[in-house]
């Protein structure tokens, strides 16, 4: 049996107000995905690499959703399909929930290797080698959160553009 899959490109963000949300990049846009019920992780993030056309050796990928009616709060983050399994749930879910949406964040693959860090994380992973030769105090300042510098990215300035709009 096939399935339609709405999938669209972005990222994860939560408010205290509204809970989570997925910002889609409005150049990448979203693709509708037909996958067979006994569809793999593997073939599901293949179809999506290819329909986006994004490039699994230059960016990380993170497939994910947002359960509407089997959580009862906003804030419950969202499921992050990372197996066979997951996809399984995914697809069961969708069955009964059409217009759940397959949510697509990447990240450049420089940045985070694959399967240790979330593409949708805030802060930037500190490289090893530059911490050894700090003092101790110079080592837990970097990991405050306001000490970590990572150049905006077009997602970045959307956020801050809807923040300073929600703000007034």
């Amino acid at each position: 049996m096939k399935i339609n899959i709405y999938a669209s490109c972005g990222f994860w963000k939560s408010s205290m107000n509204n809970g989570w949300g997925f910002l889609v990049d409005e150049e990448k846009g979203g693709r509708l995905l037909t996958l067979e019920t006994s569809s793999s992780f593997e073939n599901l993030k293949a179809m999506v690499c290819e329909d986006f056309g994004i490039d699994v050796s230059m960016v990380n990928i993170e497939l994910s959703y947002l359960l509407s009616d089997l959580i009862s709060s906003i804030y419950s983050p969202p499921v992050i399909i990372t197996s066979d399994r997951q996809v399984r749930n995914f697809l069961t879910y969708v069955k009964n929930k059409a217009s759940t949406q397959l949510c697509v964040s990447t990240q450049a693959s420089n940045i985070a290797e694959e399967g240790t860090e979330s593409p949708n994380r805030e802060e930037a992973p500190m490289e090893s080698d530059n911490t050894s030769h700090m003092e101790s105090d110079d080592a837990a300042d970097m990991d405050s959160e306001e000490d970590v510098e990572v150049p905006d990215s077009e997602d970045d300035k959307k956020c801050d553009k809807e923040k300073i709009n929600e703000d007034g």
